[in-house]
């Protein structure tokens, strides 16, 4: 360090350091000149700038950080993909129970006793179709059957005489004065205990349900047989109260679908025209009623047995004929 000289009270002094020579002034001038040069500060800003610019462990770290972050939301949305599946499959397993739940608790008191009259009426026309018009086997019938393969096959049982004589030469005498007016009347008499069966299962299963039954001891019904149908109309009053609620009933109707209606309409023809020409067109029968087949089988013993079919059930009416029968050739 050398001492340069003096001047105004400024001091200025050159150092010497090897190569460099660096010069440090001291007052109020060389004090400006530092701030406007300042070769150790721009050499540091510079590698600042430098070290902003260029960043490698920074920029690395904030990749990780970004990575991880779309890590996080992708695990998130999977999750939230799982509880909306999860919820689904739950609605769909319980959407049934909850239907049945709903229906169970919506149904109307009466509809219970209904359902019940619907079964018997059903049930009893199908006795009908079965025994050739009655709900039970009359005495008049005979032991057929007939295999003319898988379709034509008559099954072998007892069948019910519509007309019947048991003399030579002679016409066949119909059963029933009215086909339609006897079904009528067997199905009456059928159901009519069984329906008072369904009003006290139906009285059970509401008191047990909490409510207070009131039922009266009187009861009226109709049956009505018109084409392809049974209408059953009961009349009986019938009062439930439970907590708030209060309901009276006086009519409960039951409609089935059943071919009773036409099965004794073309019975009852057939019938006719064999007590009177101890024979029947009954293909012109079958032309004039195409949702019905009409098929005439002979036994071999002097009976004819027919059969009907309703080609909508497929349900199907048989019942036998003996009349007109001639002796035989000794």
């Amino acid at each position: 360090m050398q001492l340069k000289s003096i001047y105004n009270g400024v001091i200025k002094i050159q150092i010497k350091n090897n190569r460099e020579t660096r010069a440090l002034t001291f007052g109020h001038s060389t004090l400006l000149k530092s701030k406007r040069s300042t070769p150790v500060l721009t050499s540091s800003h510079s590698t600042l700038l430098k070290s902003k610019r260029s960043t490698p462990v920074l920029t690395s770290s904030h990749s990780t950080l970004l990575k991880s972050k779309r890590s996080q939301i992708t695990i998130f949305i999977l999750v939230a993909i799982l509880i909306v599946i999860s919820i689904v499959l739950l609605f769909l397993l319980l959407k049934e129970p909850l239907k049945a739940f709903t229906q169970v608790q919506t149904q109307e008191p009466n509809q219970g006793i209904e359902q019940c009259i619907n079964k018997v009426v059903e049930g009893t026309s199908d006795l009908l179709i079965e025994y050739g018009g009655y709900t039970k086997l009359p005495a008049l019938s005979k032991a057929f059957g007939y295999h003319l393969g898988e379709a034509d096959e008559i099954p072998y049982k007892n069948y019910t005489y519509l007309c019947y004589t048991g003399k030579l030469r002679a016409k066949c005498i119909p059963q029933e004065a009215s086909m339609i007016e006897n079904l009528r009347k067997e199905i009456s008499d059928y159901i009519k205990p069984k329906i008072e069966d369904c009003f006290s299962n139906g009285k059970r299963d509401l008191e047990n349900n909490g409510y207070t039954v009131n039922l009266a001891n009187e009861m009226n019904f109709s049956v009505e047989l018109i084409p392809r149908a049974v209408i059953v109309d009961v009349k009986r009053e019938m009062e439930i109260k439970k907590a708030d609620e209060e309901k009276k009933f006086s009519e409960f109707t039951s409609r089935i679908t059943s071919p009773i209606y036409n099965f004794g309409i073309l019975s009852q023809e057939i019938v006719r025209q064999e007590s009177l020409y101890c024979n029947s067109e009954y293909i012109e029968l079958m032309k004039t009623n195409q949702r019905f087949e009409i098929a005439k089988y002979q036994t071999g013993d002097d009976n004819k047995l027919y059969s009907i079919k309703d080609e909508s059930s497929e349900k199907i009416f048989r019942f036998l004929i003996r009349g007109c029968v001639l002796p035989t050739p000794a």
